[in-house]
């Protein structure tokens, strides 16, 4: 991470962000200040900014594309959108935690990945209660989904609704999984989508 600070303006954002090679130098400069700015403001790209590299990084790559995707299906189909954010013991944090610990570094307090879900979504994995109670939640509000087209968690005490997504409305609404589930909603998501549209990377 020091070398992405320190190379941020050169090679790091370029690498970071997968900038094209049709964006010249000085293009490409102007789009790594802004969005350092964004994110970083005047923080070193380090181990206490981690967070904020996350938040950067999946803006790019999953948060943003995302949204796009939402806004265009949203104009012939129902689209729901959810956030799978529980950190249980399958977790690729915890692995990445433990080699932290080996090169004695802090590990981070709480991370979930892309992916980090498979085992829920399959509920196949050697669950405590707690996960067996998650897993059962997200996979039954997939089911319901399939069979209904609305995508509900099957537990009774987490019989959550929430409305589709519309493009005319300047939020989006989306069920999130974690200890509990609940509903969290992103005001003016276009903001986001607009800076990196901006950015023509």
């Amino acid at each position: 991470m020091r070398t992405l600070d320190t190379s941020w303006e050169t090679s790091g954002c370029r690498d970071a962000l997968q900038i094209p090679a049709t964006v010249g130098p000085d293009q490409a400069r102007k789009v790594c200040q802004r969005v350092r700015n964004l994110y970083f403001q005047d923080r070193r790209i380090d181990f206490q900014s981690i967070y904020n590299l996350v938040q950067m990084t999946g803006d790019r790559w999953f948060n943003v594309p995302t949204m796009k995707s939402a806004f265009h299906h949203a104009r012939k189909a129902r689209v729901h959108l959810y956030l799978f954010a529980f950190q249980g013991r399958y977790a690729v944090i915890n692995i990445i935690n433990g080699i932290a610990r080996k090169l004695g570094l802090p590990p981070l307090p709480a991370a979930v990945s892309h992916g980090d879900d498979y085992t829920y979504r399959s509920n196949s994995g050697n669950f405590t209660s707690h996960e067996g109670k998650i897993g059962e939640m997200y996979s039954g509000m997939i089911r319901h989904f399939v069979t209904t087209g609305e995508p509900r968690p099957s537990l009774p005490e987490y019989q959550i609704s929430w409305r589709p997504f519309d493009p005319a409305k300047n939020d989006l609404v989306r069920q999130v999984y974690d200890d509990y589930v609940r509903l969290d909603t992103i005001s003016d998501p276009m903001n986001l989508v607009n800076f990196w549209d901006s950015l023509n990377i």
